[in-house]
């Protein structure tokens, strides 16, 4: 976990500090999975004394996950976009803002930048990855990838309603 110590900078009103960081996870887990990381950059982060125990956290950089293809599984690099532009209040009335704040600013003092990189992946995170536009997907029958083999298998898919009506005509062909 990449922390830094800011009690300094949250006792000197007007106080501003740069800190070079960089995230310190190799997995980022979300919705149940764990996603692996292929690239990622240290970056610098600006912390600065805007009030009474109120500081601003602002710094931006790039990290990229590997996340299957929804329809063919192939590992595809996704670069999700990191802006940090935060304050955090500890005078704050607000039950969320207070957890939140109490997740961020560990024991009073230490910022955990990861939760901050976490927290904008997470709201970048995109609903459907495809390695191409017209990716194949993987065949239902065989399970092959159909990007990169063909397979001779029967595409078609019986409607489960037409299921009675079927079994009229099996039964006239027996006849």
């Amino acid at each position: 976990m990449m922390q830094i110590n800011v009690s300094e900078i949250l006792s000197t009103s007007g106080k501003s500090q740069s800190f070079q960081v960089e995230p310190g996870f190799i997995t980022v887990p979300y919705s149940g999975n764990e996603y692996p990381v292929s690239e990622k950059e240290s970056f610098t982060v600006t912390v600065e004394n805007i009030g009474k125990k109120k500081i601003h956290v602002a710094g931006n950089s790039k990290i990229s996950l590997l996340i299957p293809c929804d329809r063919c599984l192939s590992e595809v690099s996704v670069e999700f976009p990191i802006e940090i532009d935060v304050v955090i209040d500890r005078n704050t009335e607000d039950d969320d803002e207070k957890e939140w704040n109490e997740l961020i600013l560990l024991e009073g003092s230490m910022l955990e930048i990861d939760m901050l990189v976490y927290d904008e992946i997470a709201t970048h995170f995109p609903m459907k990855v495809l390695c191409k536009e017209d990716c194949k997907g993987i065949c239902p029958v065989c399970g092959c990838n159909r990007n990169e083999t063909a397979c001779d298998c029967d595409q078609s898919v019986p409607d489960p309603r037409m299921s009675a009506i079927r079994d009229i005509f099996n039964n006239f062909k027996e006849v």
